[in-house]
Parts: structure tokens; C-alpha cells; sequence
């Protein structure tokens, strides 16, 4: 078998359309339900549902497993708590359910919550040989996502850390990274974390907007209308780009542009025409 199931999803359904007595194989539901999920989450499920419900399965720690990750595909967060939670409490020493539990709290807006069940994943990471499962990278992420929401920056830069110590060419990582060492006076840390992660996702309309923002913020007028002019760019529909690139043409107190209102105006008048036509 290769990763990719979804190849299979007609010929699993055939056979258990045809043949009723398949469906009390947990192995062939398991497998339908996998073959699916990517097109049809709802419906894989519900046929993860129908394994935990055969007879000795109820304690099938993959198959609640499976039944979290299909219902976080369909945004029910709180259904996916209980079902990485039930996984978690069958197989207690298996670190990606407990991580996939308290990444389904995040989602779910429980954050202090989601900071208490993955601490222990990620302390016990730390500890483990270098490199591992993409998962272990995810769990310290997720853990710098409920740690920021808690606005515990310096904690969740170090979680964010972590994840990109296993998994560095995550440009999500170096932006949120980028986020926390910003609230925390950072500045120079901050724009390196930014700028890394737009050589990975160079049109990320958020990590623009960032940057520029910080770039503005520090009187960097011309850099700041680069980064907002990219976001704009990037994704012409953001109106808060276009708000943060109309802030460039402002005149600052001090600033460059009270320096030479003239020329501003006409980069204004140029960018505009070049835009709009």
C-alpha cells in the first residue's frame, strides 16, 4: 500500500456495499474511512464511528485516533477533543495522540487547557534523540500558539524554537517566531525571523503586513511601503494592506516623508496609476 489511499476509496466501497459482512471488519472500515477523509471528511467519521461501535472496539485507540483527525477536518473541535482524548487515555504512552489532544484544545479555544497537555509531550520530546516524527515539530508549535494566546512571549518563542530546531523550513514557525520576539522589544530578532520566513513564503500577506508594520512603525518608510506594497500584491483583496500602504504616505513626526511631501505624493500618484490604471 502507498500513503495515498484515496485510489482505493471506490473499490473499498464496492466491496463493502456488496458484500455485507465486510462491514463488521474493522480493517475495511478503517481503511474506507482513511481512502475518503480527504474528500469527504464527514463521511469518513462517520465510518470510523461504525469501527469504534463493532464489538471490541471500543477501546480501539486508532480508530479514535482517525475519528479526531476526521472531525478536525470538519472544524468540530470539541468532538475532536474527546475523541484525541479518548485515544490518549487508551494508549497513554503514545505521544502523537496526546499532542494531536492538546492541539485539538487550541482549536477548540482552550488554550490554558491546551498548555497543560502539551507540556508534558513537549518536555518529553526535548529529552528524546534528535530529529523524530513531523508530529513532535507540530506539538511544539501548537504549544507556542497556546502559550502566545496566553501572552506568555518568552515561553513561546522557545516553544517556536523547538519546532523549527525539528522542522526548519517551516515558514509559519520563523513568522510566529517573528510575533512573539516583537512583543517582547525584539525588534532586530524579530525582522531577521520575518524576512526568514518570506524566503520560504514570500507572499505571506500576514508576515508582509508584519514587517511593513514594524518597518513603519520605526520611520523605515520606504522598506515599510516595499513590505506593504508586496502585500497588496499578494492578495489585492486585504483591506487592511491597502490601509497599512496608505499609512506610508503619511508625514510622521520626524519622519522621512515630512522631509519631502513632493516626492511622496508623486511615488503615491505612480503606485496608484500603476495600480488601478
Amino acid at each position: 500500500q502507498s500513503g495515498d489511499l484515496s485510489a482505493a476509496a471506490p473499490l473499498y466501497k464496492a466491496a463493502l456495499d456488496g458484500h455485507a459482512p465486510l462491514r463488521q471488519s474493522w480493517q475495511g472500515l478503517n481503511n474506507y474511512g482513511l481512502s475518503i477523509q480527504s474528500e469527504d471528511p464527514e463521511a469518513a467519521a462517520a465510518s470510523f464511528r461504525e469501527v469504534l461501535a463493532l464489538p471490541g472496539q471500543h477501546e480501539n485507540a486508532d480508530a479514535y485516533f482517525n475519528l479526531g483527525n476526521a472531525l478536525s477536518d470538519t472544524a468540530a473541535h470539541a468532538e475532536a477533543v474527546e475523541a484525541y482524548g479518548a485515544a490518549a487515555k487508551l494508549a497513554p504512552d503514545d505521544g502523537e495522540f496526546a499532542a494531536a489532544h492538546g492541539g485539538a484544545l487550541l482549536q477548540a479555544g482552550a488554550a490554558a487547557e491546551a498548555v497543560a497537555a502539551l507540556r508534558g509531550v513537549c518536555g518529553a520530546l526535548r529529552s528524546a534523540p534528535p530529529g523524530g516524527a513531523d508530529w513532535g515539530a507540530r506539538a511544539h508549535h501548537s504549544l507556542g500558539d497556546a502559550l502566545a494566546l496566553e501572552r506568555a512571549w518568552p515561553e513561546a518563542s522557545a516553544a517556536y524554537r523547538d519546532a523549527l530546531a525539528a522542522r526548519p523550513a517551516h515558514a509559519p514557525g520563523w513568522a510566529s517566531l517573528g510575533n512573539t520576539l516583537e512583543e517582547q522589544g525584539q525588534y532586530d530578532e524579530a525582522e531577521a525571523s520575518w524576512r526568514k520566513a518570506l524566503e520560504m513564503a514570500p507572499d505571506d500577506d500576514g508576515t508582509l503586513l508584519n514587517l511593513g508594520g514594524m518597518l513603519r512603525r520605526s520611520e523605515r518608510m520606504g522598506e515599510a511601503r516595499d513590505a506593504f506594497e508586496r502585500a497588496v500584491g499578494a492578495s489585492p483583496e486585504n483591506a487592511e494592506a491597502y490601509m497599512a500602504l496608505g499609512k506610508c504616505y503619511q508625514a510622521p513626526k520626524g519622519g522621512l516623508a515630512a522631509a519631502d511631501r513632493g516626492e511622496t505624493l508623486r511615488h503615491y500618484v505612480r503606485y496608484v496609476a500603476s495600480t488601478y490604471g
